[in-house]
């Protein structure tokens, strides 16, 4: 597929196109996850996207910010219930 086709078929489906940012976002967030996942490249790409105006920054800032808030309520959710095993 080339890159003009990829854009075409982004800019005609850019609410499927959103759906993999919160998956990138929250695992980024996750402490552990976020040391091997490389969503920083894929975040790159989705800006690059956005720049050919292929993609709406609104939606994917509304998407990139519920999986940081979802990413930071599983720390939260992890630590208060895992905070004696953790000191261990």
């Amino acid at each position: 597929m080339s890159s003009n086709s990829l854009l075409s078929v982004i800019t005609n489906h850019s609410h499927i196109a959103c759906l993999p940012i919160p998956l990138m976002s929250l695992s980024q967030t996750l402490a552990v996850v976020g040391l091997f996942a490389t969503g920083i490249i894929l975040m790159l790409a989705v800006w690059a996207v956005i720049a050919a105006e292929s993609l709406s920054l609104k939606l994917t800032l509304i998407a990139a910010t519920t999986g940081t808030i979802a990413g930071d309520g599983i720390h939260s959710w992890l630590g208060r219930h895992y905070h004696e095993q953790l000191r261990k």
